[in-house]
């Protein structure tokens, strides 16, 4: 397939076909639909965004940039842990670190939001093991940071 024709309901396909617990969460289902693939896999959720297409002339594709977005939420207990995870991946998050840490209010849990753009080539040919395996390395990297084990279940 061709990088414009992964869309987010295209990721869902593949990682259910190779075994993954996933699901769809359409936004908007009017063309062109906005929606994300939730993926569970190592006792975590991790997001997954199809193709985003950002281009200033709408019938020009070779103007067109596109990507996939993988996401991995984690909520935060307490200012100790958020901040221990924060200085593992200090480089990944240069505008998040005052965010979450700026305030002294942890009544309740803090998200911290880490992500991970794929630039692709809209005439590009998009393999399935290259979704898999991005998946994979993305959250080994997310797992070392937060010093838990990335088990590559299915």
């Amino acid at each position: 397939m061709q990088a414009t024709e992964l869309t987010s309901r295209r990721i869902c396909k593949i990682l259910k076909d190779k075994g993954f617990n996933c699901q769809l969460n359409i936004f908007k289902a009017n063309p062109p639909e906005l929606a994300t693939v939730w993926v569970h896999n190592g006792g975590m959720w991790w997001m997954i965004e199809g193709v985003w297409r950002n281009s200033n002339h709408v019938s020009d594709t070779n103007d067109c940039e596109i990507d996939i977005q993988f996401k991995a939420q984690i909520l935060f207990e307490d200012q100790n842990s958020c901040e221990v995870v924060i200085k593992r991946i200090s480089k990944l998050l240069l505008g998040v670190k005052t965010y979450l840490c700026g305030s002294e209010d942890f009544s309740r849990p803090v998200p911290l939001l880490i992500l991970l753009p794929i630039p692709l080539i809209p005439d590009d040919d998009i393999e399935e093991a290259l979704i898999i395996n991005q998946f994979y390395q993305f959250k080994a990297a997310v797992c070392k940071s937060i010093g838990c084990e990335a088990k590559q279940e299915t």
